[in-house]
């Protein structure tokens, strides 16, 4: 039966504890012979290999891939006067520089919005790592869905946030106190920007067919074209959004731009 297992190559620092003999420093020696350029030593315990390759600096690299006996390549590096040279190295070497930076995009994209609040306890940090990560995972793969409407990093935060909330409530609040995150409509003066309400946008976009027009008890201001130097009332609103919006053309232009 196939064995699931996780893959991974990263560098270590010296200092790190069980790695081989030739690399620790004993008192009074060296720590290993210096390599030239291009050279590297290795060794392989079980199905992790550990790499010290020599370039401009010294590189340490552990993985769980790469046999670094069996599997060798070369790299290209600028010298002086702007010619390339092949320098030989394990392919672990090659793969961790084509990949590496993948881990700075991640902590980018997850630090802009992340959940993680300091704590005591070393299980919390923990657990708000794995939340932004599942989070920022789900935005990527979000990305490359080109059939969905394309929602900013904030808005799909917001759209993730209210999905996994529902209707639920500690308490009840009036639908005008709810912060507004996102949707607003476009400037009407330069110096005047109204909220369009707090409607999220996978209500008003969804179903619009059963976004129906019913008559208000009272005139209300519309939540479209209504400002503060051109007042606007009607008795119309929307059944699912509760809002009120003029019948034409607010109410259609509410619910598709």
């Amino acid at each position: 039966m196939y064995e699931k297992r996780i893959f991974a190559t990263g560098t270590v620092r010296r200092n790190r504890i069980e790695l081989p003999n030739f690399i620790k420093k004993k008192k009074g020696k060296k720590a290993s012979q210096k390599l030239n350029k291009g050279e590297y030593r290795w060794r392989v315990k079980d199905n992790v290999s550990f790499v010290v390759w020599q370039d401009t600096k010294e590189v340490l690299i552990l993985s769980n891939v790469f046999h670094p006996q069996i599997e060798r390549t070369t790299v290209n590096r600028t010298q002086k006067d702007g010619s390339n040279l092949a320098i030989s190295c394990p392919l672990t070497v090659r793969e961790y520089t084509k990949r590496m930076g993948g881990v700075d995009k991640f902590d980018q994209v997850k630090s802009t919005y992340s959940v993680s609040r300091r704590s005591k306890k070393w299980w919390r940090r923990i657990f708000y790592f794995l939340v932004d990560a599942s989070i920022t995972n789900a935005y990527l793969l979000y990305k490359q869905n080109k059939r969905a409407s394309q929602l900013s990093h904030l808005e799909f935060h917001v759209a993730l946030g209210r999905g996994l909330v529902g209707k639920y409530s500690s308490r009840k609040r009036r639908a005008s106190s709810m912060a507004n995150y996102v949707n607003r409509k476009k400037v009407l003066s330069e110096n005047y920007q109204k909220a369009v309400g707090s409607v999220p946008l996978e209500k008003r976009f969804e179903n619009v067919g059963t976004h129906m027009p019913v008559e208000s008890p009272s005139y209300r201001r519309c939540k479209l074209c209504s400002t503060k130097t051109h007042d606007k009332r009607t008795k119309i609103m929307c059944r699912i959004c509760a809002v009120p919006l003029c019948v034409v053309p607010c109410f259609a232009n509410f619910h598709t731009q």
